[in-house]
């Protein structure tokens, strides 16, 4: 549109105005807006997650430099998933409740999590049932 706009014969004035009817202070159109709305409601759980760990970061006194990946830590703060777990919950002050539990879930329901055998709440707090591949020996695992 930017284009169209430029080619035609017409004082700077009154392109800007009618550029101004077609994007918003950031240069964005609505379709773009609309698609931004659409990656942020899709990476909600990412950054909630990411804001919990950086909480559990920023509680912790350590330096940035343990939040890069070693030998026996992979990627982040967390040890395991269980440890991901104890974190969100001892942390879930910091946004509402619906968001915390839609968060946990996301990450344990059986559909999302092929460890997990079963997932239900027992008086809020999660109670998850791991498949028996998982209790079973080492070689299973490694198949």
């Amino acid at each position: 549109m930017n284009i169209v706009i430029n080619k035609l014969d017409l004082p700077c004035d009154l392109k800007y105005v009618i550029t101004s009817f077609v994007y918003d202070k950031l240069g964005y159109s609505y379709e773009q807006l609309q698609e931004i709305e659409k990656c942020k409601i899709s990476q909600e759980f990412v950054k909630l997650r990411q804001k919990f760990e950086l909480h559990y970061w920023k509680n912790s006194g350590c330096s940035i430099q343990w939040l890069k990946p070693t030998k026996t830590l992979v990627n982040g703060a967390y040890l395991n998933k269980l440890h991901e777990l104890n974190t969100i919950i001892e942390f879930r002050y910091i946004t509402n409740g619906k968001k915390v539990v839609k968060l946990i879930e996301s990450m344990f329901l059986p559909e999302n999590n092929p460890y997990v055998y079963s997932f239900k709440w027992d008086f809020g707090n999660p109670v998850i049932t791991y498949s028996a591949i998982l209790r079973g020996p080492s070689s299973l695992l490694l198949t």
